[in-house]
């Protein structure tokens, strides 16, 4: 026996030092440089770097989640200074914490190494595919970790612990943790109505659920009142949210469509393969499973069928958080659930041993293949005032490399179509919102904010794309070049172009006209 379980303890053990070293080489060029990734993590890094100079999260800038995420990058920056290694560090610790917690609930339900298998799936067709830190990874995490609470049993310590981890998760994306509550509420409503000696202790178990989560969210809530003030607050995380969020072409389910890898590039295959299938076991496990359950009333049900049940609901409620925006960034960040049923239910069926040894050697093989292809796919490095770092992206580098000739730390630019400028150069924004979109998403008076900060503040560059100008989606109804009126006004009447970039952002760089000379550090 004794043999068994320390033949599992090694092999788990050494599943969690590879996986820690695929992403390793996923975040890091070897032997140590770190590379600067991501689409969405920018946002909140730039959020970190205006609370570091004293700005407060909705008062002095705009941002529409509870401060979760801006929080960990200002603690890590605050502890650790501004280094290009933090995000990428990052990366690497919440795929490990990922895939701890999927192995945790995993083994409440399957033999070692089987345990494993979720989590494998997971790091090599969903968390490996966005590079991106950001904030659903972390909302993910906490729901896991609720999840993982109650893999054992349903003691009150249990129960507050999991409250206390989906307030946790609220305070990361407020929809993911309150929907992630209802999916518990929806559980024990259909575990009380099959099980009448559960059905007794549902209200004690829904009070010590709610007990941790106020444990978490009251005080974050007092204090965000207290510096913010409760108006700004609700309408930045509630108001905002709930009318305009969606009249941006990426937080509508047309994402989803843009986002299918293309048909017709041989190549892309695989790709559009991996897209089409986690999909796919998100919408059994999240839709087709809890349906079934359901439905077959009076079935008595095995304690591990339970859990899985559990699972079901959580995942789709932790759906339902993203089914009006399903781009493969939010749907991947719920899927490790899914994953755990999906194994569950090949396990059980006729072809188990086929099945799970071909998802574990695609699994294995695309956790090498990725490394592989991110250590030979840099565009180059570049010494910036936060550290080397390693650019995938060409017309990043690109940019990046033209602003790091022309600017100094601390320097005020403008990026209007996005955000990933400023950490690396460690440069500040004058407008109070982290970008801006030609739709409704960005307010009449967020762009009169920033229009106004370029005439004070004098702005020697702004970075302007040609996608606020033109819809870059065809089937984008919510395209309003006129939103942007006030800023392309002043743009044309106090800049002038100096640089162009080509795909596919296609930015512009604008400067001040009568503007100096470069700086001496930025001819060198």
């Amino acid at each position: 026996m004794k043999s068994s379980e320390s033949k599992h303890w090694h092999w788990g053990a050494s599943f969690f030092v590879l996986a820690a070293a695929s992403l390793y080489l996923q975040a890091f060029l070897l032997p140590g440089t770190p590379i600067y990734q991501g689409d969405s993590s920018p946002i909140f890094l730039l959020d970190a770097m205006r609370m570091l100079h004293g700005e407060i999260i909705y008062k002095n800038f705009f941002e529409l989640t509870l401060p979760g995420a801006p929080a960990i990058y200002f603690l890590l920056l605050k502890w650790f200074g501004i280094h290009m290694w933090i995000p990428s560090a990052v990366f690497v610790a919440l795929g490990v914490a990922l895939a701890f917690l999927g192995w945790k609930i995993s083994s409440a339900l399957f033999e070692q190494p089987l345990a494993h298998l979720a989590s494998l799936l997971f790091l090599a067709f969903a968390f490996s595919t966005e590079r991106d830190p950001t904030h659903h990874w972390f909302s993910g995490l906490a729901v896991l970790g609720a999840l993982a609470f109650v893999a054992r049993g349903w003691a009150p310590k249990r129960m507050i612990g999991a409250g206390a981890c989906l307030g946790l998760a609220t305070l990361f994306t407020q929809s993911t943790g309150v929907l992630a509550v209802l999916g518990f509420v929806a559980y024990f409503a259909w575990d009380g109505r099959n099980h009448a000696s559960v059905a007794r202790k549902t209200l004690e178990n829904l009070g010590e659920l709610a007990a941790g989560f106020a444990l978490i969210t009251l005080p974050a809530a007092v204090w965000l009142i207290h510096s913010a003030g409760f108006a700004r607050l609700l309408y930045c995380t509630l108001l905002f949210p709930l009318k305009y969020f969606h009249l941006w072409f990426w937080n509508t389910p047309r994402a989803m469509t843009a986002e299918i890898p293309s048909r017709r590039a041989f190549l892309e295959v695989p790709a559009l393969v991996i897209w089409a299938s986690m999909y796919a076991v998100v919408g059994f496990a999240y839709v087709a499973w809890p349906a079934q359950i359901c439905l077959e009333k009076g079935k008595a049900w095995a304690e591990g069928e339970r859990y899985v049940a559990l699972l079901g609901f959580v995942g789709f409620f932790e759906l339902v958080s993203v089914l009006f925006s399903p781009s493969w960034l939010r749907v991947s960040s719920i899927s490790l659930p899914a994953l755990v049923i999906l194994v569950w239910r090949v396990r059980q069926s006729r072809f188990a041993g086929v099945a799970i040894g071909f998802l574990t050697l695609a699994a294995a093989a695309m956790l090498v293949a990725r490394p592989a292809i991110v250590q030979t796919s840099s565009q180059g490095t570049l010494q910036f005032p936060a550290g080397r770092a390693a650019l995938l992206s060409r017309s990043r580098f690109e940019k990046l490399r033209w602003l790091l000739a022309r600017t100094a730390p601390g320097d005020f630019i403008f990026q209007a179509s996005d955000c990933d400028l400023y950490f690396p150069l460690e440069l500040r924004d004058p407008a109070p919102v982290p970008f801006v979109t030609a739709s409704g998403y960005s307010r009449p008076a967020q762009i009169r904010a920033t229009a106004r900060a370029l005439r004070t503040r004098k702005i020697q560059y702004v970075l302007w794309s040609v996608w606020l100008d033109v819809p870059r989606h065809r089937a984008d109804p919510h395209f309003d070049a006129a939103v942007l009126a006030p800023l392309r006004d002043a743009l044309r009447k106090r800049y002038h172009l100096v640089r162009s970039f080509g795909p596919p952002d296609y930015d512009q760089v604008w400067k001040l006209n009568g503007s100096g000379a470069a700086a001496p550090h930025a001819r060198r």
